[in-house]
């Protein structure tokens, strides 16, 4: 006999993190998420082990190099790597959404792939590896 389809939404309602992080692939990789303060005024980005103001256009311009240095690092190692370039992939999509409500240069957010891959490249480019 098969299980029975869950009720998702029920479901998501009433998960525990710990559980969260038990059963979703996208966080069992890491050791801590990256998460909404209760009134979302603060994102922690757990791979920088910072916190940030949600609201803080600055703040949140400064820590994209430093969450695409993360995640370039963590790539280039390779190996059990890979959960940590994940995860500053994830929280750098995460901050690009914040930045794009609050930034008047909403399309510089748009694709945080592609921003992510100039900011990859433009470091490369200034410690000489290119």
């Amino acid at each position: 006999m098969t299980e029975k389809e869950p009720d998702w939404d029920r479901l998501m309602a009433g998960i525990t993190l710990g559980k969260l992080h038990e059963h979703a692939p996208a966080f069992g990789a890491f050791e801590r998420v990256p998460v909404f303060s209760p009134k979302r005024e603060w994102l922690l980005l757990a791979s920088l082990d910072i916190a940030v103001r949600t609201g803080d256009l600055d703040e949140l311009k400064s820590v994209l190099p430093q969450l695409a240095d993360k995640y370039s690092r963590s790539a280039r190692e390779g190996g059990h790597q890979y959960k940590y370039a994940f995860q500053a992939w994830v929280e750098f999509v995460a901050v690009c959404s914040l930045l794009s409500g609050l930034d008047m240069d909403v399309d510089d957010y748009r694709d945080p792939d592609e921003l992510l891959a100039r900011l990859v490249e433009s470091e490369r480019v200034r410690r000489g590896d290119a």
